[in-house]
C-alpha cells in the first residue's frame, strides 16, 4: 500500500500540471498530445486513477463509499477504469456512425483525461457545497446525513424536502448549481476536441452527441450489471 502511495506523491506535480492545462484549455491540451504514442495511453490511465483517488480524499467522510487507505480502493478504482473503457467504446461507436475515422485508442486516451477531470471537479463542487452546509448549520447537516443513510420512505423524503428549504441548504444548492453550469461549459469545449479529432461538421457533431448519450446509457447499464 505504501509503495503505490509513494508513486502517487511522485506523480502529483505532473498531474497538477495536466489538470490545470485541461481545465484552462481542453482542446489545446488534446491538440498537444501525440495520440499515437503508447506512453500517452499509460499516462492517461494513470491520470484517471489519480483523479479518482484525489476525488475520494476530497469528499466528506460522511459521503465516502471507500476510504483512501481501504483495501477496497484498488477494486473500486479498477471498476472505474472498466467503466471508462465502456464509455470510450460508446463514444467511438457514436462518432463512427456519423463518419468519424479516429481509432478507438484515441477515444480511450481522451476520455481518460475527460472523465478523470470531470470526476475530480464534481468532487470539489460537492465537497465545497457540503462543507458550506456543515459550517452554516451543523445540526441540519448531521440530520441530513442520518436521513440519507436510512432506507428511503415517503416520510424521510418529505423531511429531506422540508430541510432543503433552510437558507443553509439553499446556499449549498446554489454553490452546486453554479459548479454544474461551469462543468457543462467546460464539457462543451471538450466536446469540440472530439469533433476536431474526427474532422467533422458541427451538425454531425450534434448527431454524434445524441448517439453518444444513448450509447453511454447502454454502457452504464452494462456496467451496472457487471458490478452489482
Amino acid at each position: 500500500m505504501s509503495d503505490y502511495i509513494q508513486r502517487i506523491i511522485a506523480y502529483l506535480p505532473s498531474f497538477i500540471s495536466e489538470l490545470l492545462a485541461l481545465v484552462s484549455g481542453p482542446k489545446r491540451f488534446i491538440h498537444r498530445l501525440d495520440l499515437e504514442d503508447k506512453k500517452n495511453l499509460t499516462r492517461a490511465l494513470v491520470y484517471a486513477a489519480i483523479a479518482y483517488i484525489i476525488a475520494t480524499v476530497l469528499l466528506p467522510s460522511d459521503f465516502k463509499q471507500v476510504e483512501v487507505f481501504d483495501a477496497n480502493l484498488l477494486l473500486q478504482m479498477g471498476k472505474y477504469l472498466v467503466i471508462i473503457l465502456l464509455m470510450a467504446i460508446a463514444l467511438y461507436t457514436a462518432w463512427r456512425l456519423v463518419g468519424g475515422k479516429a481509432p478507438i485508442h484515441h477515444f480511450v486516451i481522451i476520455y481518460c483525461y475527460y472523465s478523470g477531470t470531470q470526476f475530480l471537479l464534481i468532487a470539489i463542487i460537492i465537497g465545497t457545497a457540503l462543507k458550506t452546509l456543515q459550517i452554516e448549520n451543523e445540526a441540519l447537516y448531521d440530520r441530513l446525513v442520518l436521513l440519507l443513510n436510512m432506507p428511503p420512505s415517503p416520510e424521510i423524503q418529505s423531511e429531506i424536502a422540508r430541510l432543503g428549504t433552510d437558507p443553509a441548504c439553499q446556499q449549498a444548492k446554489a454553490i452546486f448549481a453554479v459548479g454544474v453550469v461551469l462543468i457543462l461549459f467546460w464539457f462543451v469545449c471538450f466536446w469540440g476536441a472530439y469533433r476536431e479529432l474526427n474532422g467533422l461538421s458541427k451538425g454531425r457533431s450534434a448527431i454524434a452527441f445524441v448517439l453518444a448519450l444513448l450509447l453511454m446509457g447502454v454502457a452504464g447499464y452494462i456496467a451496472g450489471l457487471l458490478f452489482i
